[in-house]
């Protein structure tokens, strides 16, 4: 039976990239850091029944945690592979076969030892997991067929935060936000994309609500929201993500230690549109230090502070009267803006 399985995706995939026409696509994303910015570079060529993915040309690896070993990338690959040309087959080791993948060793996507890896997972994986939903867009695009399968970026950052701190009753106490799962849809060749709608790879991804956060942390939102006109512009536009200002609250300390990852997005956004569609909006990690949290403020625009903008990732003290602000990403549109119905 498992033998069976295996050769009949590899019969479906090769006959699927069989009837699209061979070509070769290129996509490049960013790393943002203070002091530079690192590059993944990926070109497609598909080739009769094989496709390849050459990864020539990406940044060296660096002393950061968010170099890839071969198979996070190998992996990464996959995450848009599978949903996007293999979503009606039995994902296996026969869809393996017929894709190859050029990832020169030493660089991000393929870093020698000793480097650390520990945040590959969300450091370069998403990048290339952009990249190859892109690249596979361009390259279903040609194929009148499977057009209908294309897309605009989702989720592109998995911009992950961690909090740490003391409850009221002195209990020290870690959390991890699952603000990042909300993600947001990519436009697709026939609709829009959906607003915070997870991930292209993990259709069941969650995020808790507000209020089992503020159970199980000692921290209050001020708001959680949707961003107005955050996804893509497009003929179909990108999925709106969500915001959000989170401020210490029934804590024995009256303050928290916030480990913040963003560094992707900030500055050039990662939700890329597909045929003309424009990349969703950036992101942001702002610290209002003395804020004006008595006010309620209901979004960026009413928060106000001395204003702290954090570009890479690090770690930062929330007190008393500071705001935690944090913005993600929306989708990428799809189709030139012009061509969409006004209606």
């Amino acid at each position: 039976m498992g033998e069976e399985l295996i050769a009949q995706s590899g019969r479906l995939i090769r006959q699927r990239l069989l009837e699209i026409p061979d070509g070769t696509w290129r996509a490049r994303q960013y790393y943002e850091q203070p002091e530079t910015i690192f590059r993944v570079e990926l070109v497609a060529t598909k080739e009769g029944d094989t496709l390849t993915f050459d990864f020539t040309d990406t940044s060296e690896q660096v002393s950061y945690g968010i170099n890839c070993s071969y198979w996070a990338t190998w992996g990464a690959v996959f995450a848009s592979l599978f949903p996007v040309l293999a979503h009606d087959m039995v994902w296996n080791d026969g869809i393996f076969k017929c894709v190859k993948m050029i990832a020169p060793e030493g660089t991000l996507v393929n870093a020698r030892r000793p480097a650390p890896v520990s945040m590959a997972t969300i450091g370069t994986v998403q990048l290339v997991r952009n990249l190859a939903l892109i690249v596979l867009s361009k390259m279903l695009g040609a194929c009148e067929k499977h057009r209908d399968r294309a897309s605009g970026v989702w989720a592109p950052t998995n911009m992950h935060y961690h909090l740490a701190g003391v409850s009221a009753e002195g209990e020290y106490l870690a959390h991890h936000g699952t603000d990042t799962f909300a993600g947001c849809g990519g436009a697709r060749a026939f609709k829009d994309g959906v607003d915070v709608g997870g991930f292209l790879h993990a259709p069941a991804s969650r995020s808790a609500n507000a209020e089992r956060h503020e159970m199980s942390f000692p921290h209050r939102y001020l708001y959680r929201r949707l961003v107005p006109d955050s996804g893509g512009p497009g003929r179909y536009r990108g999925g709106v993500c969500h915001e959000f200002a989170v401020i210490p609250h029934d804590s024995a300390a009256n303050k928290f230690t916030a480990v913040l990852m963003p560094g992707r997005g900030t500055e050039a956004p990662m939700s890329q549109g597909i045929f003309g569609g424009y990349p969703g909006c950036n992101t942001a990690s702002i610290q209002f230090r003395n804020g004006n949290a008595a006010e309620s403020p209901y979004d960026l625009a009413s928060t106000r502070g001395e204003r702290e903008e954090r570009l890479g990732m690090g770690v930062t003290e929330i007190g008393e009267t500071d705001i935690q602000y944090i913005r993600y990403d929306g989708g990428g549109g799809y189709g030139d803006p012009l061509d969409r119905d006004p209606e």
